[in-house]
């Protein structure tokens, strides 16, 4: 429970980890991150002033992807680059890790120091900014209370080491929040880890990344396919600094960068369509005869989905595998079929 301690400005509400009311999200993100979940306040006070400051609210995707956690088990995000994915899921991480005893977080990712230089560094940070040093802090961990609750924590672990996955599992009324970050390069045991870790009721996931992998097997691609999985797609028109065409968020995304992109690579190409825009490139695979076979024109002739044939290409059935052996040697799909 919140406590009361002498502060220079008088008596001061102090709250510790664990306290009930950091459930109430936009009340722990205004009062102990100093963090608005309402942007247009501050694109308003900006305006007054005439000039755009730095913006202290989280983006409507940032606040749409931390709640996605709390109500789905499974979440997927794809978006481009710079948008504030790690901003979200540092506050997701202090949240998650607080807002209730013997909770505890994992941070993984296929890239390993991105754990240690980029997401366990910025949820670190807001701990901290909302509740000082309490506990036991380390860079790749954090211990709110561990005398009294030594499961209760925040690990940064490598998404390679996918045996140890299977140490972590929730204690008590305690729930597990599983990051990967970096999702265009999870490999398939780190998916199957994070499935096996899932398997508890009291267990949450969520994989954010860019979508930069053109391979048919992309396990990241894989999830905006599978119906468990509440799947959201950050789209780059929405940030407040496109909308407004001004750098409300310092360090994130730029017209300007979009533009140079197109300019040097094309507005259809795969760099401009992943990396500013959060969109899939056309998958390719190679047949039998090392021919690369563009997907998205086999949908178009064939009449079914990409989402439809890249779960055929993932199964192991026997016709399916014949059918895209016809597909290889040039067949259209329906001849295939």
């Amino acid at each position: 429970m919140a406590i009361k301690v002498n502060a220079s400005g008088g008596e001061h509400d102090l709250w510790l980890p664990g306290d009930e009311r950091i459930e109430d999200l936009e009340l722990f993100t205004s009062q102990q991150l100093g963090m608005n979940i309402t942007p247009e306040m501050v694109l308003s006070r900006s305006k007054k002033n005439q000039q755009y400051k730095r913006a202290t609210a989280l983006t409507r995707q940032q606040v749409d992807t931390i709640l996605s956690v709390k109500e789905h088990r499974r979440t997927v995000v794809r978006g481009a680059h710079s948008l504030g994915k790690s901003v979200a899921i540092g506050v997701l991480g202090c949240w998650w890790l607080t807002r209730k005893r013997d909770n505890m977080v994992l941070m993984a990712s296929a890239k390993e120091d991105q754990v240690s230089k980029v997401l366990f560094p910025n949820m670190l940070g807001h701990y901290v900014r909302a509740f000082g040093r309490r506990g036991k802090l380390g860079a790749l961990q954090v211990y709110p209370d561990q005398l009294a609750h030594p499961k209760w924590c925040a690990i940064g672990i490598s998404g390679q080491n996918t045996e140890a996955f299977a140490s972590y599992h929730p204690h008590g009324d305690g729930e597990v929040l599983l990051v990967i970050d970096e999702g265009s390069a999870m490999t398939d045991a780190l998916a199957q880890a994070a499935e096996g870790l899932i398997s508890s009721e009291a267990a949450r996931i969520v994989v954010l990344g860019n979508p930069l992998n053109t391979q048919p097997r992309d396990p990241f691609r894989a999830l905006f396919t599978d119906k468990q999985y509440n799947r959201i797609h950050w789209k780059t028109s929405e940030h407040p600094n496109i909308q407004h065409q001004r750098p409300i968020y310092p360090g994130c995304i730029s017209q300007k960068w979009i533009n140079e992109m197109i300019e040097r690579h094309g507005l259809e190409s795969d760099q401009v369509q992943a990396r500013c825009f959060g969109e899939f490139p056309p998958i390719k695979t190679d047949s039998e005869k090392g021919k690369l076979i563009d997907v998205n024109a086999v949908a178009q002739s064939s009449g079914l989905t990409v989402e439809e044939i890249l779960a055929e290409m993932h199964s192991e059935e026997p016709e399916v595998k014949d059918l895209f052996h016809f597909v290889g040697q040039g067949h259209t799909y329906s001849q295939g079929v």
